[in-house]
C-alpha cells in the first residue's frame, strides 16, 4: 500500500474517495469504486503479521498464504530492496521517464529519488514493464545493462455498461456547460501544458473566434505548488474566464459523459508514458486533438490531428478547424464502432500480460 498510495494520491483526493457518495448518484451509504479498491489493499495489507520465518519478509509470506503466482505492478517509487526474495514471479512497472528530459519541472531532490528508485527496481527485477516502445527506447538509453529484462504492455481502457447509456447532456447542463466545448482530461501539472491552450485560444479570441474549453483533473501540482495561481492568472490576463471552465476532480463517470458530449478531447501534453485520457476518448469514439510527442505519435488513435506541442499557433489553427466542423456528442455510430474495436484490443492487451507474465524473463 505504501508504494501504491503516493501514486494514487497524485491523481485522485484520498481523503474524498474514501467519503460515501452522494445519494442522489448512488445507492445509500455505498462507497465509490476507488474508495473500495483502496480499501481492500489496505484490508489485505493490514493482515500481514511478522513472520517467523528468519528467511522470509512480510511480503513473501503474504504472496505465498495468497498463492499469488505473478505479482506486478511493482514500482519504483518507495521501492526497498528488502521486500524480496518473493515467492512467486514478479514484474518492475515504470511509466516515464520525465525527469530526464523535463528536468525543469522537477526538483534535485525528487530527480534523485526518482533515480536512485528507478536504478534499484532495474537490479532487482526478474522482468521491466513499460506502457509504450518510446518509454523502451528511454530505459535502453539511460539504463542499457539492463534492457534485455523490458517489455512493452500498452494498457487499454476497459469500459462499464453505464458509460454509454448514461445521459450525457443532462451532466452538461448539471455543469452549466454551453452545448459546445472542447475538454482537456488531465492533472494540473506543468507538463500537462494547459497554458499553450489558453494561449491558442487567445490568438483565437484576437480573430473573433471563442472556443469553449472543459478542464477536468485535480488543480494542483505537487512539484509545483504556484502553478495553478500561473493557471488563473494566465485565465484572467487573456481574458478567457467566459471560455475556460476549471471543473476539478469529478466523479468519473460525469467525465466520461463531458467527454461523450464535447466536440473533441484535447491532449497537449508535454510527456507521457501512455496517455489514459487519448485511451478513454478512443472507446468512446471521440475524434482528439494531440500534441506531437512520440507516445501520443504511437498511440495513434483514429479521428485524429497532431499538432506541434510547442506551438500556439499550430494548436489555434487546428482547434479552429475543429471548432468550425464538429458537432457535440455522442455519436453512437462512432461509439459502436469503437465498443467492437475495445473488445479487440482488450483480448490483445490480455493475451500480451499473459505472455510477459509466463515468460522466464
Amino acid at each position: 500500500y505504501e508504494q501504491v498510495q503516493p501514486y494514487l494520491a497524485g491523481a485522485y483526493d484520498l481523503n474524498e474517495a474514501f467519503k460515501p457518495q452522494p445519494k442522489a448518484r448512488h445507492t445509500p451509504g455505498q462507497t465509490s469504486r476507488l474508495s473500495k479498491i483502496l480499501k481492500k489493499i489496505k484490508r489485505k495489507f493490514s493482515q500481514i503479521t511478522p513472520t517467523t520465518t528468519p528467511t522470509q519478509t512480510p511480503l513473501a509470506e503474504f504472496v505465498a498464504k495468497a498463492n499469488i503466482d505473478f505479482l506486478y505492478p511493482i514500482i519504483y517509487y518507495n521501492f526497498d530492496p528488502s521486500i524480496l526474495p518473493l515467492p512467486c514471479a514478479w514484474a518492475g512497472w515504470i511509466p516515464d521517464f520525465q525527469h530526464k528530459y523535463l528536468t525543469h519541472f522537477f526538483s534535485d531532490q525528487e530527480i534523485a529519488k526518482r533515480d536512485r528508485g528507478i536504478q534499484l527496481l532495474a537490479e532487482a527485477a526478474p522482468k521491466m514493464v513499460f506502457s509504450s516502445a518510446s518509454a523502451v527506447q528511454d530505459y535502453e538509453r539511460f539504463y542499457p545493462a539492463y534492457v534485455h529484462k523490458a517489455n512493452v504492455l500498452s494498457f487499454r481502457t476497459i469500459p462499464s455498461a453505464d458509460w454509454y447509456s448514461a445521459a450525457p447532456l443532462a451532466v452538461q447542463k448539471q455543469y452549466s456547460l454551453p452545448d459546445r466545448f472542447f475538454i482537456i482530461c488531465n492533472q494540473f501539472w506543468q507538463h500537462k501544458n494547459h497554458l499553450l491552450v489558453f494561449e491558442a485560444l487567445a490568438l483565437l479570441k484576437a480573430r473573433s473566434i471563442f472556443p469553449t474549453v472543459v478542464c477536468t483533473g485535480k488543480l494542483a501540482d505537487r512539484n509545483n505548488p504556484d502553478y495553478i495561481q500561473q493557471i488563473y492568472r494566465k485565465i484572467e490576463d487573456s481574458g478567457l474566464a467566459d471560455q475556460v471552465h476549471l471543473l476539478g476532480l469529478i466523479p468519473r463517470l460525469d467525465q466520461i459523459q463531458l467527454i461523450r458530449r464535447s466536440l473533441a478531447l484535447i491532449q497537449p501534453s508535454l510527456f507521457e508514458g501512455w496517455s489514459t485520457s487519448i485511451e478513454d476518448a478512443r472507446v468512446l469514439g471521440k475524434p482528439m486533438v494531440l500534441s506531437d510527442f512520440p507516445v501520443h505519435l504511437e498511440q495513434n488513435p483514429p479521428n485524429t490531428t497532431f499538432f506541434q506541442r510547442q506551438n500556439a499557433e499550430d494548436l489555434a489553427h487546428t482547434l479552429e478547424n475543429y471548432w468550425k466542423k464538429c458537432v457535440p456528442g455522442p455519436s453512437l455510430l462512432l461509439e459502436d464502432v469503437a465498443k467492437e474495436n475495445n473488445a479487440q484490443e482488450v483480448k490483445a492487451f490480455a493475451l500480451r500480460f499473459l505472455d510477459i507474465a509466463r515468460s522466464p524473463i
